[in-house]
């Protein structure tokens, strides 16, 4: 379903409207929310532009990559454009989009808006505004004029390449659901190597990828997810849900022929971190702009914009960061002990984890209010008190010195209790963990009480089964429930719901009643539109915003990744269509809970 809006110039008299062309399609509504477009013609040069919104109920806005967002009470929305997307030349075409969330008992977005206008501010110091009218009368989409100067590289199809590389045949075809578990162990891992920033090893297996952002003050690490800022605290995040797969479930990578590969993945993070620990007391949290990057769709290995580094310090500390990379790194020291290929690097983890510890207790504070950039996209909701407990709880597991058992029980006797697991909320997790370390009863008794209350909880699931947490990576939500509570069971705690977490799995893998794997690559039917930059571009020739308009698949085919799946309680509220990055955006952290629940189950099979 689209809705296009018709955008109407007025000045002070009502005689003096004109039509203004463009486009303001929701490509998406449900009750509750909707997904928007919008494509703005700039018939002169701007310096700025401010959109203006005005609810009948209360509603929030997310996503706007282009813009500010401010508040005035819960009815009264403006968004200022950043200096980047409100400078626009004549002819051109601006694209951006938003979601707009309302209470679910509001059936249509015409019911919760009540009125949108547009202010552009043009480089003649005069300025002109718009409201806009929603209709349903669809309209040709805007295009800009053409490029006086048009690129001569011909311009490639979007047909995907003929067959995947070598290097990605499957070593195994899944005939059975261990067989699946295995293939999809193997393809996570292959999207781990798409998502590579930095110089890219002689045995890179995806081999349309190449070297990129060379010239980033830290080089390597990996890119969050269609696009190219390299996130931090999420990164260290899904690295520690994989090397917690990693540690408790070794033979079933073995089993898979993927031991070395998830090494591999691994490490690709922990060399990141151990080079972005600048200095005792100094962490480099992100590198890149996420609204500067967002404004670019094209390739890694092509891209321009600036990409500065941002870090938390003893003046700008970051607790939760700290915490959190401490424990990617004390996990991965556990993964690494006695490598005879690198005898050393476990040691180095551990050490770095440790002083990124004591950092984080040192100077505490939330990291996304010293990195402001960061809040816009992975604010820490939860504050720094569930990484502290996280990062004490890996620690002692990895050195076994009870001072930082005595931390993690201390601060996890203050933490409450959560609904999920996810980057930004360890709580449960961390019960979880100290219920496998410590075997304390009280820990058991809440790792059960979490699996019972989640994976039992039928008003919250699919009719199909999937356990529904929210719209915004739904998968990636059940994926981490499933896997920690896989992992409880297979340490011994009694009554966890099993047969529903392993469900989760078989649920994204295609048991579902589409019969639909939500794993790029997995089975017949999967997504070929995933929201993801790189993969959108063909071998050869441009790729730009033309690219994430295509129709067609993406020409490269993201082998093993993820996407977020339905949107809501019903499991067809999901469409394979790259505009749509709530049910089709990738990231590390969805795979990273999902590729170890694989490794849980995978332990399981004869």
């Amino acid at each position: 379903m689209f809705v296009v809006v018709s955008w109407l110039l007025f000045g002070i008299a009502a005689s003096r409207l004109e039509d203004c062309s463009g486009r303001f399609e929701v490509i998406d509504n449900w009750e509750g929310g909707c997904n928007v477009e919008m494509d703005i013609v700039i018939k002169k040069g701007t310096t700025a532009w401010i959109l203006g919104l005005i609810s009948r109920e209360p509603l929030t806005l997310a996503n706007f990559w282009a813009g500010e967002v401010g508040w005035k009470g819960t009815k009264e929305i403006t968004v200022r454009s950043y200096d980047w997307a409100g400078k626009q030349s004549p002819g051109s075409v601006f694209s951006t989009g938003f979601v707009l969330n309302y209470n679910p008992a509001i059936k249509s977005y015409k019911d919760a808006i009540k009125k949108i206008t547009l202010t552009l501010k043009y480089t003649d110091r005069t300025s002109q505004k718009c409201r806009i009218v929603l209709d349903d009368k669809p309209s040709p989409k805007p295009t800009p004029k053409p490029d006086p100067k048009p690129n001569p590289t011909p311009i490639p199809t979007d047909e995907p390449e003929p067959g995947p590389n070598p290097t990605e045949e499957p070593t195994v075809k899944p005939n059975s659901p261990c067989d699946k578990y295995k293939r999809a162990l193997e393809l996570s891992l292959l999207f781990y190597e798409a998502q590579r920033s930095g110089k890219l090893p002689p045995n890179q297996r995806v081999k349309w990828r190449k070297d990129s952002a060379l010239n980033d003050e830290i080089v390597g690490g990996y890119y969050d997810a269609g696009d190219y800022v390299k996130f931090g605290f999420p990164m260290a995040a899904a690295t520690t849900m994989v090397a917690w797969g990693a540690v408790d479930f070794k033979s079933s990578y073995q089993r898979a022929g993927q031991w070395a590969n998830v090494k591999a993945m691994i490490k690709w993070a922990t060399d990141y971190f151990i080079e972005a620990h600048t200095s005792k007391y100094e962490l480099v949290g992100q590198i890149g702009l996420g609204d500067v990057d967002h404004a670019y769709w094209g390739r890694p290995e092509e891209m321009t914009m600036r990409r500065p580094s941002l870090r938390i310090s003893a003046s700008k500390p970051g607790s939760d960061l700290a915490a959190e990379t401490a424990a990617a790194l004390a996990a991965a020291s556990i993964v690494f002990k006695g490598d005879q290929a690198n005898p050393e690097y476990s040691a180095k983890c551990l050490r770095h984890a440790k002083e990124l510890y004591e950092f984080a207790e040192k100077y505490k504070g939330k990291y996304s209010d010293s990195i402001p950039d960061a809040a816009k996209f992975y604010k820490s909701w939860s504050g720094y008190q569930d990484e502290m407990a996280w990062g004490a709880a890996w620690l002692h597991r990895a050195t076994g010195e009870n001072s930082y058992r005595t931390k993690a029980m201390e601060i996890t006797s203050t933490l409450g209790s959560a609904g999920e697991i996810s980057w930004d909320n360890k709580v449960e997790a961390v019960k979880i963990l100290l219920a496998i370390t410590t075997e304390r009863q009280e820990y058991r008794d809440a790792a059960r009480g979490f699996c019972q209350r989640i994976l039992n909880c039928d008003t919250c699931k699919t009719n199909d089964g999937l356990v529904f947490i929210q719209p915004w990576g739904s998968l990636r939500h059940a994926s981490n429930v499933a896997f920690a509570c896989l992992a409880a069971d297979a340490a011994g705690v009694t009554s966890i719901p099993y047969a529903s977490a392993k469900h989760q799995i078989n649920y994204i893998l295609g048991e579902n009643t589409r019969k639909f794997s939500y794993v790029v690559g997995l089975g017949s039917r999967y997504p070929t539109q995933p929201h993801h930059a790189s993969s959108s571009c063909p071998i050869v020739g441009p790729c730009n915003w033309d690219n994430y308009r295509s129709t067609k698949p993406n020409p490269q085919v993201l082998r093993g990744a993820l996407v977020g799946g339905p949107k809501s309680r019903d499991d067809n509220d999901y469409v394979d269509v790259r505009s749509d990055y709530v049910t089709n955006e990738v990231t590390t952290d969805y795979n990273a809970g999902f590729q170890s629940a694989l490794a849980a189950l995978l332990s399981t099979c004869k």
